[in-house]
């Protein structure tokens, strides 16, 4: 149970951290 509950955190992480990813990516195309 603990185990899942982990890897559901770190699904949540990857999500947030593809999240920044692409926004980070359209700030750089509207400043470009």
């Amino acid at each position: 149970m603990a185990q899942m509950r982990a890897e559901r955190h770190v699904a949540r992480l990857e999500d947030v951290r593809l999240r920044a990813r692409r926004s980070c990516s359209a700030v750089a195309e509207i400043a470009r």
